[in-house]
């Protein structure tokens, strides 16, 4: 790690910032919690490393966030400000901004299909202003055999004007609309899931997933 590597962290304060490393910028840790601070202006430097402000890569860790902010990461591969493989990942608070990378430019959460159907977790919190570029899932993408239940929170989609969108573009930095603003490749959704994104040609519809999508009616937006 550029910065922090422990196998177990908690950050309740002060800040982990302006770190480059070839696996991962911020903080590398097997089980991670942040209940505030700030983990800003850090790069994954390494083609093919994930995780420019933090990176869970342990399949019994977690990730858990109650507070503080991720922003202005940077990865050239996964999870823009965080890159989680673990078996349990929970956002009850917080923001993640700003990030940028290939895939996930917000969160990017990886679970392997042996492990069953793991349950991603999002009651509070805010995910927005984050960029795929070159790839998908410009807020949050998930991958393999995760579910992500989000009772709360706001995870942003795209809209022309408005700061906070997340957003996916292709390598040269032009908009692309089908490649899932907000969320992308998430194999099912449960719950009601709010998403500031406009439904049209220009902004696209913000979701694009496998298989179904589950919850109650209007509950995208």
């Amino acid at each position: 790690a550029g910065g922090v590597g422990a196998t177990k962290f908690t950050m309740k304060g002060g800040k982990i910032h302006g770190n480059k490393g070839k696996n991962t910028g911020g903080v590398s840790a097997g089980f991670f919690t942040m209940t505030g601070g700030e983990i800003y202006n850090n790069e994954a430097t390494a083609t093919g490393q994930n995780g420019g402000g933090v990176n869970v890569s342990n399949l019994s860790g977690s990730f858990t966030m109650s507070g503080g902010k991720i922003y202005n990461n940077e990865t050239k591969s996964n999870g823009g400000g965080v890159y989680a493989m673990a078996d349990n990942f929970t956002i009850t608070g917080g923001e993640i901004y700003n990030n940028t990378a290939k895939t996930g430019g917000g969160v990017y959460y990886k679970v392997y299909a042996q492990l069953g159907a793991i349950i991603q977790t999002m009651t509070g919190g805010e995910i927005y202003g984050n960029t795929a570029k070159g790839g998908e899932g410009g807020g949050v993408y998930v991958l393999v055999n995760a579910k992500l239940k989000k009772t709360g929170g706001i995870v942003y989609g795209y809209e022309v004007g408005n700061a906070k969108s997340n957003k996916v573009t292709d390598a040269e930095g032009s908009l692309v609309n089908d490649k899932g603003h907000a969320f992308a490749r998430a194999a099912t959704v449960e719950g009601r899931v709010e998403i500031n994104a406009i439904r049209n040609s220009t902004a696209g519809p913000g979701v694009t997933v496998d298989t179904t999508l589950e919850g109650p009616s209007g509950g995208w937006e």
